[in-house]
């Protein structure tokens, strides 16, 4: 059985386990400085300014209030460990790598569903070229 049918399968489950982590996990990532390109937690590496742009765009188009606060203290967290340790960059770096490496497939067109983003979107079949 794939992964995708097992999870179809027992989706309702998976969601009822998770729910109580949800709120726990944002509100430890809630315990970081949050980055930002000014001010007393302010970034200096470039990269960490490209992944302040990409959280900002995905906070614009990701309308689901508790999908949004997850996504964005799990990228805050990498924004700030990112910034400040040299193998953590390194490690995000290599995974960044891999994936140009990989021909990653990009998503179907038109998701995510239920998204803010402007249309027409998706339906790039590889989204990183070298």
């Amino acid at each position: 059985m794939s992964l995708k049918t097992y999870m179809r399968e027992r989706g309702e489950h998976f969601q009822k386990v998770q729910a109580p982590f949800v709120p726990v996990i944002i509100a430890l990532g809630k315990l970081y400085p949050e980055p930002a390109r000014e001010g007393e937690h302010r970034v200096r590496h470039p990269n960490s300014f490209r992944l302040l742009d990409i959280r900002d765009k995905f906070i614009e188009y990701e309308p689901n209030l508790r999908k949004r606060a997850l996504i964005t203290v799990a990228l805050n967290i990498l924004i700030v460990k990112y910034e400040h340790s040299m193998n953590y960059r390194a490690v995000f770096d290599w995974f960044v790598e891999m994936l140009a490496k990989s021909s990653w497939r990009g998503r179907s067109y038109g998701y995510p569903r239920n998204w803010n983003e402007p249309q027409p979107y998706g339906g790039v079949k590889e989204i990183i070229w070298l």
